[in-house]
């Protein structure tokens, strides 16, 4: 299991790394080009474990960054980490979960027709799982999730929105942070 594990978490991590180089020096077409070309994301919330997970731990804090390189007003190239804290229950440890990844997001709603955005993302990467007197680890780690957006202005939306993480351990582990949070586009 542990070969096996470790062969899926190469791949992916080629799988990201070639999807970022080209995402990344792609060119903007002018007529569809997103109002933006980059953006940043923050949040904060709630992280739920389920599954075996939720046996040994509690709902915790979760706090979230994102990066998004924008190829059209459609598709983008999209770099996350996240971090959730979860209390253990009885004389278990406390967990700290480190995300990182990378994948694409969409805009599903047109926004030059509303205020009102859309967002979908899916990436892979991995998590460091780690606690406090323990050796930590790191896992293959496939994620993804929606956001809903209200533009306040050109510059900032306000955003709330869930991002489910399926962590590929000894055993599957999941988490689904619920957040509130921001997204600041870079524009001219």
């Amino acid at each position: 299991m542990k070969v096996l594990n470790s062969l899926m978490r190469l791949r992916g991590f080629a799988f990201a790394s070639l999807l970022s180089g080209a995402c990344l020096t792609l060119p903007t077409d002018g007529a569809l080009a997103h109002t933006h070309e980059w953006d940043l994301q923050g949040t904060v919330g709630a992280a739920v474990p389920f599954g075996d997970l939720s046996d040994v731990t509690e709902t915790g804090v979760g706090l979230g960054f994102g990066l998004t390189r924008w190829a059209n007003k459609w598709l983008g190239f999209h770099l996350g980490t996240a971090l959730n804290m979860l209390g253990a229950k009885g004389a278990g440890p406390d967990l700290d979960l480190w995300h990182y990844n990378a994948g694409i997001e969409a805009d599903l709603i047109n926004p030059s027709t509303s205020n009102f955005r859309l967002h979908f993302n899916v990436g892979l990467g991995g998590t460091t799982t780690s606690a406090k007197d323990l050796d930590s680890q790191t896992d293959f780690t496939v994620n993804g999730g929606p956001n809903l957006e209200y533009a306040f202005s050109r510059r900032w939306n306000g955003l709330v929105g869930t991002q489910l993480y399926v962590i590929f351990a000894t055993d599957t582990e999941v988490v689904l942070p619920v957040y509130v949070g921001f997204r600041y586009a870079f524009v001219d």
